[in-house]
Parts: structure tokens; sequence; C-alpha cells
């Protein structure tokens, strides 16, 4: 996935290996970005994918890995490095132990794909509560009636370059009221929506009023295993509204496209929907709930420091994205 997105310098790629059977014991990605901190251009490294084999864990592997990638992004001249992890997890503790901050939490908010996917579609022992977690998210929801009759929601024609564009720059406006701003490319929005090995059957949306586009979002399949079982995950991501958009009416907005794109899911037999929201951003948050959606597991966004100037907006402000420092500034 990573040799595929634009400008990734293979370099990262960092692996540990068994020196009798030279076989790859563990690996990580670092790549690196420029990013708008606090209307400072910085660059940061970013570590991606940890992993080790079951044989190799507790053993170090991770952490040397780690501290490597530390290194290279020293010497690289970096302000920060940046990763993710389960905020409750061993990982995370080592992390914390190396010097990580937790800069940041964010939730996964789920809802089942309906009963009947979600039997047939989860793995045992999952499937045993998925009846529960169908019937939660069919009360909770609630249908929006409040869009306004001038706006329609609609997909994106990705064929039409102009119609792309729109949609990309209303991205990257809605990214310019966030401290940390680093704006899509158009190479970079057809990777992360079309291109990355991960995701499949893509589609994009946009509601649009008097001619504008006022709020957007995208989606992608993506295929998890749990329990050593495969099976369809609907992923929403870039969820984006006009700094125009306020109110009631950003809230009915978001809620309308988030109840299309859940359909779009429906219709590729996803067992799950998925969307990341900041724990700050409650504007997210209770826009997903009448839709059927709830708090499903956290992740933390960790910092580790390596100038002192360095600092980042404060954790309670809106400022950033899951997973679009795969963008970058130019």
């Amino acid at each position: 996935m990573y040799l595929r997105m634009p400008n990734f310098d293979p370099s990262g790629i960092f692996v540990a290996e068994d020196r009798d059977t030279q076989e790859i014991a563990g690996s990580l990605v670092l790549s690196e970005t420029r990013l708008l901190i606090n209307d400072r251009k910085q660059v940061v490294g970013f570590i991606d994918d940890v992993m080790t084999l079951p044989k190799w864990r507790g053993a170090g592997v991770a952490t040397e890995l780690t501290r490597m990638a530390i290194e290279e992004s020293m010497k690289k001249g970096c302000s920060a490095v940046f990763l993710y992890a389960n905020p409750f997890g061993k990982s995370a503790r080592i992390y914390r132990r190396i010097g990580f901050k937790d800069a940041r939490y964010f939730y996964v908010h789920a809802r089942s794909g309906g009963m009947r996917r979600a039997v047939k579609k989860f793995p045992f022992p999952m499937n045993l509560g998925a009846p529960i977690m169908a019937v939660v998210s069919g009360i909770t929801s609630r249908r929006c009636r409040l869009i306004r009759s001038q706006a329609r929601s609609r997909q994106v024609d990705c064929g039409d370059n102009g119609e792309c564009d729109a949609y990309l720059e209303a991205l990257n406006s809605s990214l310019r009221m966030m401290p940390l701003f680093y704006p899509y490319s158009r190479e970079r929005l057809d990777w992360m929506i079309e291109d990355a090995p991960k995701s499949v059957s893509p589609v994009a949306r946009l509601i649009e009023k008097s001619g504008r586009i006022v709020c957007g979002a995208n989606a992608s399949v993506y295929r998890m295993k749990f329990f050593g079982k495969m099976f369809s995950t609907w992923v929403i991501g870039d969820l984006f509204t006009s700094e125009n958009l306020q109110g009631p009416e950003r809230e009915a907005y978001v809620r309308s496209l988030i109840e299309d794109l859940v359909k779009d899911g429906e219709a590729r037999d996803c067992a799950l929907h998925m969307v990341l929201a900041s724990k700050y951003d409650g504007r997210i948050s209770s826009s997903l709930r009448p839709c059927g959606f709830f708090r499903f597991f956290p992740t933390s966004f960790m910092c580790l420091p390596l100038k002192d100037d360095f600092s980042l907006p404060p954790e309670d402000v809106a400022w950033y994205s899951w997973k679009q420092h795969m963008i970058g500034v130019p």
C-alpha cells in the first residue's frame, strides 16, 4: 500500500530479521510529511503498521524498530514523530516508556449493517452479540428529514474531472479552518479513495445547496479479519462541511449525508459500518448517534517531540482528522 502511495520513500520500511532463518520477525513503516501546525510548516515523521510475529513478541523487536525510526526522523530534521496505538494496550505502554505522549483520543463509532448481515457475517464469538448490536442500531437510528428542499445529496462522478476538482476544493476549504492544516492534492485524493489496496468499492458523496458543495465524505469497503474470519466493513472518512454551515442546519446535513452513505454500505452487504471521530468533535458524534452509531473502541494519537520549540494545538480543539497525515503539504 505504501509503495503505491505518491512520493513515499521506500527507505522508510524497517524490518527485523531472524539471524538463523533470515525470515522477517517484525516491521514498521516510517513516512515523512510536511504539516502546517499553528501556522508554522513542520517536517514530521509518522510510524504506521508496527508488526511483530507471535514467536518474537516480548523480545523487544517493536521497541528497537521504533527507536530506529526515531533516530532516522532526527537525522532528517523532523520536529516530531507521531503514531497511533490502543491507549490501554501493551504497545501504548511501550511507546510511553520511549517518551511518546497521548496527544489526542479518537473513537471508532460503529453500527450494525442489519441483524441478518451481522449474524451471518460476524465470526464466532462476535456473532453472539451481533443481534443485540443490530437491535440497538435500529432503535437509535432516526431518519433525518430536516434537509431543505433546495439541497440535494448525490454521488461524486469520479470520471468528471471538473466535479472531482470542485469536491477537492470544498474539502480543502473545510480543512483550512483547522489549526493543523495540510491540503489534499488530486493525486493523493485519488490514492486515498481509489488506489489503496485495502479499500474496495469506494464512493464519494456530496450535498449541494444553491450550486455549492456544503458537505461531503467518502467511504470504502475494508476487508478485516476477526478471530480468523474475513468480513466486510464499510469505513466512512474525510467528512467535511462548509464554514457557512452552522448549528442545526449543519447537523441535519451531516446526518443526511451519513444516512445516504449507510445505504451505500448496506447495498454492499457490509456487516459493520464504522466512522472514526475525535473525542472532542461533538458535532460529528451528535450527528452519528441518530444514525445508529455508538462508540466502539478508542485509539490514541501519540506524539514524541524532537525539538524544543515544537508544540501542538490544545487537545480539546478539533485540529486533526484520522489518517490525514498521509496527505502532506506540497
